[in-house]
C-alpha cells in the first residue's frame, strides 16, 4: 500500500510528465480554428458542440468518433480555463482571445509564439539539453539537435523562417519592445553595454528596461529553460545584471524597480546605473 507521501509524489510525477498536453492541445485547437469559430458567435452565448462541428465541416453526428474527440479536446480546454462553458455553450476567456487571429489590428495575437514553441524543430532541441550540458565549449541544445546554429538552420530551411517571423511578430504585439539585452549572451551583451558606457558623459546614467529574473517565479524559470533548450542565452538574475554592468564600467550600485506590467507577466524592470 502506497503511503500518502508516495501518492502525492506519483501525482506530481504524472503532472510534470504530461505537462506537454496543454501546449499541444492549444496547438490542435488553433489548427482546427476553434477560437476563431467560437469568436463568430455572440460573446454572451458562445457556441455549442454541434455548431463548432458544423463550422469544422466534419461528419455532423453527435455520436461520431470525430465529435467525441472534439468534445474531449474542448473539455480539457475548459478545465484549463482556456474556454468557458456555460450550459452547453463554449465561450472565449481572456486567455483564448489572445489566440483569435482575425481580431482588430489593436488586438494581441500570440499564435506565433505557440507555433514556435510547439514546432518539431524547437521540440527536437529539448531532447538534447542533457548533451549540451555535458558538452564542453560553446555548443547548445539546438546545435546538438540540428548540427548548426539557429541562424544557419533558418538559412538552410527557409520554411522555418515563416515560423520565426510569426514568433517575432507575436512577441512584438504581446510584449514591450524595450526588453532587449536578455536576448544576448554575456559577451555580446557586454559589447552593447560598453558602447553605451563610451557614449555617456562622465556623470551619465544608463537606463535599461529588461527582465530581472526572480528564481521564485515559475514563468521566469520556464522562460530560462526555453533559452537553455535553444541557445547560449539566459535570463539574468540581480547578480547577473550587477556583474554585467560592473564589467562594462558602471557603478556597483544600481536601482531596480518595476517599470510596468508586461503582457507576459511582471517581467520588465527599470535598471539604472551610473557611470563610474
Amino acid at each position: 500500500m502506497a503511503t500518502s507521501e508516495q501518492m502525492e509524489a506519483y501525482s506530481q510525477f504524472w503532472s510534470l510528465t504530461l505537462g506537454f498536453a496543454a501546449p499541444f492541445a492549444l496547438k490542435a485547437a488553433v489548427k482546427l480554428d476553434i477560437f476563431n469559430i467560437v469568436s463568430k458567435f455572440s460573446s454572451e452565448q458562445g457556441a455549442t458542440l454541434d455548431e463548432i462541428i458544423q463550422e469544422l465541416r466534419i461528419k455532423h453526428d453527435a455520436d461520431s468518433i470525430q465529435a467525441e474527440r472534439l468534445f474531449r479536446l474542448l473539455r480539457f480546454l475548459v478545465f484549463k480555463k482556456v474556454l468557458a462553458l456555460n450550459g452547453a455553450r463554449y465561450g472565449l476567456t481572456p486567455m483564448s482571445r489572445l489566440l483569435v487571429s482575425h481580431g482588430s489590428s489593436s488586438d494581441v495575437f500570440v499564435g506565433g509564439i505557440l507555433s514556435f514553441c510547439t514546432s518539431e524543430v524547437t521540440q527536437r532541441s529539448w531532447q538534447h539539453v542533457d548533451a549540451a550540458i555535458k558538452r564542453p565549449g560553446d555548443s547548445n541544445a539546438f546545435v546538438e539537435a540540428h548540427g548548426m546554429e539557429p541562424q544557419d538552420y533558418v538559412a538552410a530551411h527557409p520554411e522555418f523562417w515563416k515560423v520565426i517571423e510569426d514568433f517575432r511578430l507575436s512577441i512584438s504585439t504581446a510584449t514591450s519592445a524595450t526588453s532587449f539585452l536578455h536576448m544576448f549572451a554575456d559577451a555580446d551583451a557586454a559589447k552593447i553595454v560598453k558602447n553605451c558606457h563610451s557614449a555617456l558623459e562622465s556623470d551619465g546614467k544608463i537606463i535599461i528596461c529588461d527582465m530581472v529574473m526572480d528564481e521564485g517565479k515559475e514563468l521566469h524559470l520556464q522562460l530560462d529553460m526555453m533559452f537553455l533548450s535553444g541557445s547560449q542565452r539566459y535570463q539574468r538574475t540581480k547578480t547577473g545584471w550587477k556583474n554585467l554592468l560592473e564589467s562594462c564600467g558602471f557603478g556597483s550600485e544600481y536601482s531596480k524597480k518595476k517599470y510596468f506590467k508586461d503582457m507576459v507577466g511582471d517581467l520588465d524592470v527599470l535598471i539604472e546605473s551610473s557611470r563610474e
